[in-house]
């Protein structure tokens, strides 16, 4: 970079779920633990029928975590 810093790039972190209400946080907690500066967590839900989307969105006031929650099954 011409300012001399160095560019970071951004590592996604890929949650597929479906039904994982028991696991999911785990894996978020686990994915935000990383210490990679630069870093989002993505938690696609598959239209999970458990409280999955629930615990998932305990973590939507952390700004590196996404969650979306397709509409059906698929």
């Amino acid at each position: 970079m011409p300012d001399g810093s160095i560019w970071v790039p951004l590592v996604s972190i890929l949650v597929p779920a479906y039904n994982q209400a028991g696991f999911i946080a785990d894996a978020v907690d686990s994915a935000l633990a990383q210490d990679y500066p630069r870093l989002e967590v993505v938690v696609s839900d598959d239209a999970s029928t458990d409280d999955t989307g629930a615990v998932a969105k305990r973590y939507e006031s952390d700004s590196r975590f996404r969650y979306s929650r397709n509409p059906t099954n698929r």
